[in-house]
């Protein structure tokens, strides 16, 4: 099994205001320390009223360790609920 930078947990919800909300971690299960960028790519809606948003954060994770990301998204939850998906990508450069 090859080590690898991953996102090993990840959940959605609504924020106080009623906006979608992604929280992931992104485990660096590699043995250097490594540069992590994780995208969340977010479609809500359809038809006329559809969206398509991502957000990004970059960070820095040490061997063996874990990262948490949350994003906030500018979509009513509820609209993500009735027709949504939710792509994250991790793109990993060692140090």
């Amino acid at each position: 099994m090859t080590a690898e930078v991953k996102v090993s947990e990840f959940d959605y919800g609504e924020s106080d205001d009623g906006k979608l909300r992604v929280t992931a971690t992104v485990r660096n299960e590699t043995d250097e320390p490594t540069t992590v960028t994780l995208i969340a790519n977010v479609t809500a809606g359809k038809g006329e009223k559809k969206q398509e948003l991502d957000r990004s954060e970059r960070f820095e994770i040490d061997d063996g360790s874990s990262a948490d990301a949350s994003f906030t998204f500018d979509v009513p939850y509820t609209r993500f609920e009735r027709n949504g998906s939710l792509d994250l990508e991790v793109h990993s450069e060692r140090q």
